[in-house]
């Protein structure tokens, strides 16, 4: 169910996104319920990530495992070559 809302918006930004409505035979509220979804889900988006990475920081940090550039190069070299070349081992 949705829900109404107010926001104040920048002088000429409203006649922007009407004119980004009626060239897209859209409405208004559709173009900024639009704009809003994508601007949260990028940010939802970049926040999985950061925690994706700080895990990994820290399992690193904890293990001390890893690959070097030259490996994963390899790996990576390997693999666009068509080559079913497995991952290489993590290391200390």
């Amino acid at each position: 169910m949705a829900t109404s809302t107010s926001i104040k918006l920048p002088k000429g930004l409203k006649e922007r996104v009407r004119a980004i409505a009626e060239d897209e035979n859209r409405s208004s509220n559709w173009v900024m319920t639009d704009a809003i979804n994508r601007h949260v889900e990028h940010k939802e988006e970049r926040k999985a990530l950061r925690d994706k990475l700080r895990a990994a920081h820290d399992d690193y940090q904890r293990t001390g495992l890893h690959l070097t550039q030259e490996e994963v190069e390899e790996w990576m070299a390997k693999r666009a070559a068509g080559e079913r070349a497995p991952m290489p081992k993590p290391h200390t």
